[in-house]
């Protein structure tokens, strides 16, 4: 299970970034035994300056914010309170 999250928002000068973290939960079951394990790391970033966002992959290229705000919960109400 992959589930995208907004993480404390960065504020300098006239610009504010908001860090997107993805988090990945396995599960495994192996006869009786069952596992979970998971990680967590940078999945994206949101840039806003001068009140114009823009979202950016960890290589830095572009990508849609609309499809960001769709998988990360919260991540609307997180930018219009900024």
């Amino acid at each position: 299970m992959k589930t995208l999250s907004a993480a404390k928002p960065i504020t300098f000068e006239n610009k504010t970034i908001i860090p997107i973290e993805e988090t990945v939960v396995y599960k495994k079951s192996v006869f009786d035994n069952h596992f979970i394990y998971g990680s967590k790391k940078p999945g994206a970033l949101i840039i806003l300056s001068d009140g114009i966002p823009k979202a950016y992959n960890m290589q830095f290229e572009e990508i849609s914010i609309e499809h960001l705000i769709e998988e990360t919960k919260g991540l609307k109400e997180l930018m219009n309170n900024v």
